[in-house]
């Protein structure tokens, strides 16, 4: 049995050790990852919807805005600073991405129905964001829970 097997078994006998660990997420970190991809893409899609279509600028912003406080909002529901077991979490983050989403939708729904926004840059921007947003929150999970699983070790 080689050194790399016998680290993969070790690693594997301990999954379900680390599954029931108890721990709570970085907040301030996940949350501070959102802000940061939402600055980023709403800063490029108001780049962009500046040279290509002045007009729909208020919505490139509206909509980012929209994105990140859903996500905020949802990730604060879920409450990452509560200690919960490691099994538990991916449930958690996925229950709250579908609550943003649909959040998103419906905000865009009612926005769309009730502002003369360009209805063009108000989807784009909201789509953008809130993946860029959801795929910055999930890296900085990713990484957290890595270290307790035995991931990428050997």
């Amino acid at each position: 049995m080689t050194s790399t097997s016998t680290e993969q078994t070790k690693a594997s006998a301990d999954a379900p050790a680390a599954a029931a660990a108890e721990v709570s997420l970085p907040t301030v970190q996940m949350l501070t990852a959102i802000a940061a991809a939402g600055l980023i893409i709403g800063g490029v899609a108001y780049g962009l919807v500046s040279v290509i279509r002045p007009d729909g600028k208020p919505a490139a912003v509206t909509g980012s805005a929209l994105s990140v406080g859903a996500l905020w909002l949802v990730l604060l529901g879920v409450a990452p600073w509560k200690r919960r077991s490691l099994a538990q979490w991916p449930f958690s983050i996925l229950f709250g991405s579908v609550v943003s989403l649909a959040l998103v939708l419906i905000g865009l729904i009612l926005l769309y129905s009730s502002t003369p926004l360009d209805g063009v840059t108000l989807a784009l921007s909201i789509a953008a964001t809130w993946f860029g947003g959801f795929f910055a929150e999930v890296m900085v999970y990713g990484r957290y829970v890595k270290a307790f699983d035995g991931i990428g070790t050997g």
